[in-house]
């Protein structure tokens, strides 16, 4: 796993890591080109891309099987208007 820069005890930098969720644990991110991927391995750049694009789909297969995340769908909009609101009352009282 060069390509995403997986290392057997993790890539999580403890201090990008405040709570310890992630210690020991690797965070797949595009560490290297597909070329340099694929120089590191000795194959080819097409054979490469070939077995990175079954590792997604294996990926995301396993994905589909987790429950979803929870979404946070609360509407922000009426506190976002409300500080505003509150202020411009207040002017208006300190003003009389």
């Amino acid at each position: 796993m060069h390509h995403y820069g997986v290392k057997e005890q993790g890539n999580v930098d403890p201090a990008q890591d405040p709570h310890g969720e992630l210690q020991g644990q690797n965070v797949l991110i595009v560490r290297y080109s597909v070329e340099l991927t694929a120089a590191h391995f000795g194959i080819s750049v097409d054979r490469l891309s070939e077995l990175l694009s079954d590792a997604r789909a294996k990926l995301a297969e396993v994905r589909r099987a987790r429950p979803p995340p929870h979404l946070d769908t609360k509407m922000l909009a009426s506190w976002n208007g409300k500080f505003p609101t509150s202020r411009l009352e207040e002017s208006k009282c300190v003003s009389q």
